[in-house]
């Protein structure tokens, strides 16, 4: 099983990344990053919400990390996950 986490929670994580990653028994999703912290809670009861991207990176509970943030915040969050051992 593949610990997956989400950084974002905009349309494309909540349309299409976060349904097929609850879809999948291959994955078991146990982040979610975003600023949106209440609606996460609220849709994602059991999974564990945080605040920040880098948070959710250094919680090390991630094999796999899915970045839906702004393309602005690609590549730092993309390099932190992979420096952190993640694949991404």
């Amino acid at each position: 099983m593949i610990r997956t986490a989400v950084i974002g929670y905009g349309l494309s994580a909540t349309a299409f990344h976060l349904p097929f990653i609850a879809s999948d028994s291959h994955f078991r999703l146990v982040g979610i990053s975003t600023s949106r912290v209440v609606d996460a809670r609220t849709e994602w009861p059991n999974v564990k919400i945080f605040p920040t991207g880098e948070e959710l990176i250094s919680a090390g509970e991630a094999d796999l990390i899915v970045i839906t943030a702004p393309n602005a915040a690609h590549f730092p969050l993309a390099r932190a996950a992979l420096e952190a051992g993640c694949h991404v």
